[in-house]
């Protein structure tokens, strides 16, 4: 028992260590006093509900912030509460399993990327529905694709498990390693992968704008958050689009953890705002002056395709009713905006909340968060 209470004492202590280090940083990061910073954070848990590290995450725990920024705050938990109020358990499997998604989404008419197929360990289906049973199967079927692809976890989310493809004379080549897999290399490979179902699809292309914009092949995608209210009026905000940096192979964001930033997009234009960046200090975000690779100003650009995208996540968010509110992932490729997922988390909403600059996007999405709890209230 006296072990047991010492390591519960030690963790405690390694617990105030960590909080109170993360005051000091925020203390020096936004140049007020660590009381200050504390008495905020309290301010934060006992009206908005946010943890200490969630809210150091996103620049939160900064005094500074006026209270029309934090009326557009949410934190992760009551999101979820509400999410789950909101969007009926039974039906969520069409945005968490993306083998279902796309198929209600082609049932629908809505664009997707081309499907191919769906493994199953070892079985599963092509994209026109004709069952595949085997590995042999799946090399043949891997031996007749002509095209690139990408490969996807059904179920997982922050990008975890995704692959690409390129096709060559020799095979399939992997984006992120130059690794070479046959067709029976591959097929074994997916049908023992340790993610489980898989979904292969087309590999999209950026719109040449996008390329311009970031110098990168990898796909960027634009997050847009929807509610249906209880009249059936869809409401969008906290429009944010995600910048790939570096040899990443997916765009996500996850807390900072890629490398990757992120801006804010007008929600009226489709113009980016100042881009930002999660700092290594784990206290807030930074500004990003131009893109890494290309030097090209972000602030500014305008998304190619906007009135389209949001018709299209509209459009969408009506045929998924009764599911009320999703975060909507878009693909801007050549030839128009292509739905890429409905994620039920709003991911990286909060960091809006905390940049400075141009609010009307703080506006929009204080209007969101406040029809939410309304919404999930009534």
């Amino acid at each position: 028992m006296a072990v047991g209470n010492a390591d519960t004492r030690l963790s405690t202590a390694s617990r105030l260590r960590l909080v109170t280090s993360d005051i000091r940083r925020a203390a020096a990061q936004y140049g007020v006093s660590r009381s200050r910073v504390l008495l905020h954070l309290v301010r934060l848990w006992r009206r908005y509900g946010f943890r200490p590290g969630e809210a150091h995450a996103v620049g939160l725990s900064n005094p500074r912030l006026t209270s029309e920024q934090l009326a557009a705050a949410i934190s992760e938990a009551e999101l979820l509460s509400i999410q789950a109020r909101l969007n009926p358990v039974g039906l969520t499997g069409l945005a968490e399993d993306k083998a279902m998604f796309y198929t209600y989404c082609r049932g629908v008419d809505l664009p997707i990327p081309a499907l191919f197929g769906v493994v199953d360990k070892p079985w599963g289906w092509t994209g026109d529905g004709v069952a595949v049973r085997d590995l042999g199967d799946w090399e043949s079927f891997f031996a007749r694709l002509p095209v690139d692809i990408v490969v996807k976890p059904t179920g997982t989310a922050f990008g975890l498990g995704v692959r690409v493809y390129e096709r060559t004379p020799d095979g399939f080549r992997k984006v992120e390693s130059g690794a070479i897999e046959t067709a029976a290399s591959l097929a074994l490979a997916l049908t023992t992968d340790r993610y489980g179902r898989l979904v292969i699809q087309e590999r999209l292309r950026n719109h040449p704008e996008i390329l311009r914009l970031t110098g990168t092949e990898t796909l960027q995608t634009v997050r847009v958050n929807s509610l249906v209210t209880r009249q059936g009026d869809v409401v969008l905000g906290g429009c944010l689009f995600k910048i790939v940096r570096g040899e990443n192979v997916v765009d996500n964001i996850h807390g900072g953890l890629t490398g990757n930033f992120l801006a804010g997009v007008g929600l009226k234009d489709g113009v980016l705002l100042a881009p930002l960046q999660y700092r290594a200090s784990g206290i807030g975000l930074g500004p990003v002056s131009v893109h890494p690779l290309t030097g090209l100003r972000i602030e500014g650009f305008r998304l190619p395709w906007w009135k389209e995208t949001l018709d299209v996540v509209v459009r969408a968010s009506a045929l998924f009713a009764p599911l009320r509110t999703f975060g909507w992932d878009v693909a801007l490729t050549p030839s128009g905006p292509v739905l890429l997922e409905a994620n039920l988390r709003w991911g990286s909403k909060n960091v809006l909340v905390t940049s400075e600059g141009e609010h009307s996007q703080v506006r929009e999405l204080a209007t969101l968060v406040a029809l939410l709890r309304a919404e999930s209230a009534g």
